[in-house]
Order: structure tokens, then sequence, then C-alpha cells
């Protein structure tokens, strides 16, 4: 029902009370209270009460009431010609017609006839749909069973396969043991019996040390002193004047390289490694404060950002018109804007004192030393993400994978990853993160390519920015679906740490802080920033 249908007589006291029934030969709606009084009253008793819902169905029918050659109401009705008759009509043409009756006897049986043909046919249709939708559950029950029994088999087939694999293991693993141990059974003997020996000997040698000790008192009962004295000639006193040592004593030490395991140490180190791990779960950003970056023309679209070594804080703008990189200091106040002559995209430092700035569509990369341009790379291809690792620039190409480069500009190697749109990159020890955005996925590879995991989870959209925290967990954030997520650094669980109820808009930018566990997150074009403190 679209609109609400009130009552007429309710309505002829001012009153608006819901209709629920309509009167066929009146032609009016009736509330509940309304019927009861209708059926009450001796000249509607007999009258014919539908549903609205019967109502709505038959309100927009058309019903001619009029006679078109005659212009009067039609009265009669013929049943030899079944047809409605005007007064006109009954004396002109169906004078002769036996079967002419008043045209309200034939309406009151039309109505109840055409009330039950619409409530066969309703039941009729209602009928047909309940056995498709039988017969439908009927499949989707045998589906299901079908599924089952195959998810059931595979489930099965892959148990019996994966205790086939892990028994090969247990064999090759015991192999490896005995062969180990059984060399180190050999060296360890070894060296007890050379302890043993040197234990014999160290006990001979006791015994003729104290034979040498009775020798020694016997004969220093029995000895004399004397009194040598040397003159030197005078030449001999002119060298020791002139040679101040007679030579120098060295000593070079070295590890002897044995190490002594305890079984309980090595049970602490592995608790420690699980804890670590385990930790994903229980990591909790702690607002330290937030920051309002500057605006030209009410825009602003930052897409990279790092927290120096300072604390100071650099985030770059993309908007044509601006060609600065902003800095703040260590409390988010704005502190000056690197003036640059193009636009800023990614960032990245590069040792202690020099940072690298991508430049997207102009093909160069901008070395920015003391807040200052003191260096520009030209390139043959337009630059976006970017990240350093061991001396090197690695350069996101959009499909075409990933340019290594020296501060110098100077190409020296690249890296094929998978046909995917590469977006932002970030590097540790000999492992590339990277995010595609229009695939919404998360991955981590080799120097040369080799994908070790990919994520994907519904809880992030269009990834974009990422860093990595001291265990390799990947801070990540989610532009269309406003949060900021931790990927555990083997791409097997995440936590969403932040979302759009803490204040994300658009996220685009976020960095990781070794130095003093803190992590920077800016929004695309809001112009509000924020720096957490990691616990």
């Amino acid at each position: 029902m679209s609109t609400p249908v009130f009552c007429d007589p309710c309505c002829y006291d001012n009153k608006t009370v819901q209709a629920t029934k309509w009167c066929v030969e009146c032609q009016e709606k009736f509330c509940l209270d309304c019927v009861k009084v209708h059926k009450a009253t001796k000249l509607s008793r007999g009258h014919h009460l539908i549903s609205i819902d019967n109502y709505y169905n038959i309100q927009n029918v058309n019903v001619e009431q009029t006679c078109h050659q005659h212009n009067k109401i039609f009265d009669w009705f013929c049943k030899t010609h079944d047809k409605a008759l005007c007064k006109a009509c009954v004396s002109s043409k169906h004078k002769m017609c036996l079967d002419v009756v008043p045209l309200e006897d034939v309406a009151i049986n039309a109505k109840h006839s055409t009330v039950m043909q619409d409530l066969e046919d309703t039941i009729d249709r209602s009928m047909h749909n309940l056995e498709a939708f039988i017969r439908d559950r009927h499949t989707v029950y045998e589906s299901i069973q079908t599924k089952r029994r195959d998810i059931e088999k595979i489930i099965n087939n892959t148990r019996e396969k994966a205790v086939r694999y892990f028994d090969e293991l247990q064999q090759r693993l015991l192999q490896e043991l005995s062969s180990i141990s059984d060399e180190c059974l050999s060296e360890s003997i070894k060296d007890l019996n050379n302890f043993q020996n040197a234990q014999k000997n160290l006990i001979k040698f006791k015994e003729q040390t104290l034979k040498k000790i009775k020798s020694i008192k016997l004969a220093s009962s029995h000895s004399r002193s004397y009194n040598i004295e040397l003159d030197f000639h005078p030449i001999i006193d002119n060298l020791f004047k002139q040679i101040d040592q007679f030579g120098q004593i060295k000593i070079e030490k070295r590890e002897s390289g044995l190490i002594f395991y305890d079984a309980k140490l090595g049970q602490a180190q592995i608790q420690r490694n699980l804890i670590k791990e385990r930790r994903i779960q229980d990591v909790v950003l702690q607002l330290n404060k937030n920051i309002k970056l500057q605006k030209q023309d009410d825009c602003i679209f930052v897409y990279g950002c790092i927290i120096l070594p300072s604390g100071h804080l650099l985030i770059t703008n993309s908007y044509y018109k601006s060609n600065h990189i902003q800095e703040c200091d260590a409390f988010g106040q704005h502190n000056r804007n690197i003036t640059a002559s193009f636009s800023s995209y990614d960032i990245a430092m590069c040792g202690s004192d020099i940072v690298a700035v991508s430049c997207g569509n102009d093909k160069r990369i901008a070395l920015v030393k003391n807040g200052c341009v003191d260096k520009t790379l030209e390139l043959d291809f337009k630059c976006y993400g970017l990240a350093f690792n061991d001396g090197k620039l690695y350069v996101a190409r959009g499909t075409e994978g990933i340019v290594v480069i020296d501060l110098s500009g100077k190409r020296i190697g690249e890296v094929k990853c998978k046909r995917v749109e590469l977006r932002n990159i970030t590097t540790s020890g000999r492992k590339i993160y990277y995010t595609s955005s229009f695939k919404h996925t998360v991955h981590c590879c080799t120097m040369d390519g080799t994908e070790i995991w990919k994520y994907k989870d519904v809880s992030i959209r269009f990834p974009t920015a990422l860093s990595l925290d001291n265990n390799q967990n990947v801070f990540v954030v989610g532009c269309d679906s406003n949060n900021l997520v931790l990927i555990q650094h083997d791409g097997k669980a995440s936590k969403i740490l932040l979302n759009k109820d803490d204040g994300l808009s658009e996220p685009n930018a976020v960095y990781y802080s070794t130095e003093n566990n803190s992590l920077l997150v800016c929004d695309k074009s809001s112009g509000n920033a924020a720096l957490y403190n990691v616990v």
C-alpha cells in the first residue's frame, strides 16, 4: 500500500482513521468500527465488502457509465445482446427484447462473480508460485547435499595427502637427525678421549713436578751467592741513548669459537619469538596529536609522508599550484615549505640527511638536503611509488614493475613483478612490499620479483601507502574503506587499527618511525593528519 487510505464516514466527522474495507455497492471506504455499523444496518447488511488491497487492484480500472450515443446514464441491461442500455436505447432499439432487466440487478451478481474469479485467480497464482518455490528448494537442497559430499571428499583426500606428505617429511627428518647425531657422537667421543688423555698426562706431569720441586729444594740448600758486574764500553752507552726500546711485544686475541648452549635459554628464545608473532592483536594506537595541514586555493593532495630522525614531519603535496613539500615540527606545527618546481608524490629517506621525492609525470626524482633541492635525477619514465634500501632507490613503474637506480640516477637493475598496477612500495632486507590499489591487494616478494605472499580482504579497499614496523608487520591505509590495517609479517592475519569513526577520510599516506615508535597518518584531500604512539 503506497499511501494511507482513510475511512470516509470518519473523515465526514473530521477524523482520520485507517480504512480496512471497501463497499462495492456504496463505493466508500470503512474502518473496523464503521464496518460493524455498516453490517448492522438493515439497508447495507447485504452489501459486499472487499479488502483495501483488492480495492487498490480495481480502483484504476475505467468503467463507462454513460451512453455515448444518447449521453445518458446506463440504467438497463439487455441479456440477449449482453449490453448496457440507457432509457433511449431501450425505447429505440430494444423494444422487442424480452430479457431487458435493471442494471443494478446484473451488477450485484457481476460484482460477486468478479470478486470470486479474482480470488480464484489469486489462489491459483499463489499455488503455482508455491509449487515453483518448493521445486526450487528441493533443487537447492539436493545441490547442497551434492556440494557437501564433494567437499567432504576433497577434505578427506587433502587430509590423506597431507598425512602422506608429512610422513615423508618425518622420515627425511629422522634420517637427517640420525646422520647428524652420529657425526656429533663421533666428535664427542674423540673430544672425551682427548680430555681423558690430557687428564692422565696432567697427573703424570704433577708427579714429575713434585719430584722436580724436591730436587730444587735439595739443590737450593747447596747453592752459593755470586756478585758479577759488567762495565759497558762508552760506545754501548751512546747506543742506549739513541735506541729507546729493544723491541715491542704484541698479542693477538681471538674468540675461541666455543658456544655453551643452555636448553632453557633456547626455549625462552622460542617463547619470545612466539610472543612477537602474537603481538599483532595486542597493538594499540594512542593519539599523540592532530595536525592541520596548509591548503592553497582550499586544495591539497597528499601522497607521501615521513618522520625525520629529529622528529620533524615532511608531507608531499601534488596539487599543481603548490609545488612544495610541507615541513612540520615535532609538535605538528607548520614550520616551512620546501619549494620545488614540480608536483611531489612519494617520499623516502636516503640515509640520515637526504630525502628523495618522486615527481610523477615530470619523470624525475628530487634529492632534498638541508631543506633545499640539492639535486634532480632525470628519468625516462613516470615515477610514483618510492623506496630506499642498501644505497639504492626502488621506483614503481605501474604495470612495468620496479626500476632500481643509484643516487646518481644510473639504472642498475629492475624487478619484474606479476602484471599488476603498482601503487606504493617499501623495502626491508631482501624483501619488497607493494600495493595494487585497483585489485585491492597487498603483496610481499623477493628482490627478483618472486611473490612470497599476497593479502586481500573485504576489510580494505583501494590500498595505497604502506610502512613496516620493526617486526616486518605492514601498516597499510585503505583509501576507499577509510581505515588503517596492520597485516602480520607473513600475510596470514590482520587487524583494523583505525577507521572512519576515528576521523579518517580517504587516508592516502602512512609512515612508521622505528626511532621513536610513532605513526603518521594523512588524509588525501581533507588537510587532516594525525600522529600516534604505537603501543
